[in-house]
């Protein structure tokens, strides 16, 4: 999984240095974007497949993680933009859990699991939204709604009789996220931002979590 989103994201690095080379041919800039930060998830419901094997009995649906989990992420992105208009174009990023944990107690369709938060990663996938952007000076602040899917995962296992059984629990989720930014301008072209990203609706939930993060962003 890790292999192949190294993969997208080169490409998609590739197509945004072109992608910018032509917008400013046609007189439209583009933008491309490389953040890294800290991702907070509250606890939330992954999914255990119906194949799953628990002794002689096969398992499935939701087990539970209890308590928040903050994952070290790392995120590229491009888009269009206008002097006032932003519009991300697709955004990739990966995180993975950071911090000292316990495992932690939960259930599955009558066995008792232990999950192992600190196996946890995270898998962004934007492709779209819309913001505002305005310039004072040397600085550039914007606000701009982004939508996507994450996949996330975590490891876990479930008791039967004196054994336990590797469980892979893993779900999709949509998210609607807001990403307010102050920026500072390098040179016309380069910025460093920070940018804080709540989700307004992820992990099935509304406000749910979000990532706080430095971004650079090279465009008009």
């Amino acid at each position: 999984m890790r292999a192949a989103v190294a993969l997208v994201a080169a490409a998609a690095v590739v197509t945004a240095l072109t992608a910018t080379t032509a917008a400013r041919a046609d007189g439209v800039d583009a933008y491309f974007q490389a953040g890294a930060g800290a991702t907070m998830v509250p606890g939330n419901d992954l999914h255990v497949g119906s194949a799953t094997s628990v002794g002689a009995r096969q398992v499935s649906g939701s087990l539970r993680v209890p308590s928040n989990t903050f994952y070290a992420s790392a995120e590229i992105g491009f888009g269009l933009q206008t002097k006032h208009v932003v519009i991300p174009v697709l955004s990739l990023g990966t995180s993975s859990s950071v911090g000292l944990y316990d495992e932690q107690r939960s259930s599955i369709d009558g066995s008792i699991a232990h999950i192992r938060p600190w196996t946890g990663d995270l898998y962004d996938f934007g492709f779209g939204g819309l913001g505002y952007r305005t310039n004072y000076r040397r600085w550039t602040f914007a606000a701009t709604g982004r939508f996507g899917v994450t996949y996330e995962t975590m490891g876990a296992d479930a008791a039967y009789g004196s054994s336990t059984y590797d469980l892979e629990p893993a779900q999709w989720f949509a998210y609607v996220r807001l990403d307010v930014e102050a920026c500072r301008r390098l040179d016309p072209l380069e910025r460093i931002c920070l940018v804080a990203s709540p989700n307004v609706f992820a992990f099935d939930q509304t406000f749910h979590g979000g990532m706080l993060s430095f971004r650079y962003e090279l465009g008009k």
